[in-house]
């Protein structure tokens, strides 16, 4: 009966060692390099007008962490941050974060040329124009700034509180 115990103990160890090789943890290096990432994507048009001012990156951990968001998206974004960090280093021996805005672009340009680098960075992209577009109910687009910049007038009735 001991044996058997041990061998079960083993067994479930190395499953939790090869289960660990297959996943990572997300760390707030990851969560800096996607915000650095929304920055380079959606560049600041004014000091009104920012990844900041729209909220980007709250709403993204917001996305992250929402029941009705599928894992499987979950997932894609969280190890594209990854993908696109280990080509940057690939590509030019250093993290994405710790690249010149030029090179970030140049990483950006070489992933968006795979598939899986540009439905991620299309991916990027819609969860951006929807804090720049989204009622500020939901603690995007502060202020309207999104709105006053396309000069949109939202339509009636708007939501009074989050879903």
């Amino acid at each position: 009966m001991e044996a058997n115990k041990r061998s079960f103990l083993k067994l479930a160890l190395l499953g939790a060692g090869i289960a660990s090789l297959y996943s990572f943890s997300w760390s707030k290096v990851h969560t800096d390099t996607l915000a650095l990432l929304q920055e380079d994507l959606f560049p600041d048009i004014s000091q009104k007008l920012n990844t900041r001012t729209i909220n980007a990156r709250a709403y993204l951990s917001y996305i992250l962490h929402h029941p009705r968001v599928s894992d499987d998206d979950k997932r894609f974004v969280k190890r594209g941050v990854v993908w696109m960090d280990e080509e940057a280093k690939r590509l030019f021996g250093a993290s994405y974060m710790q690249l010149s805005s030029k090179r970030r672009q140049e990483v950006l340009a070489f992933v968006a040329k795979t598939q899986w680098g540009e439905s991620f960075i299309e991916m990027i992209l819609t969860y951006l124009f929807e804090a720049l577009l989204g009622d500020p109910v939901y603690g995007i687009n502060k202020d309207e700034v999104g709105w006053k910049w396309l000069h949109h007038t939202p339509g009636l009735p708007r939501p009074t509180a989050p879903a």
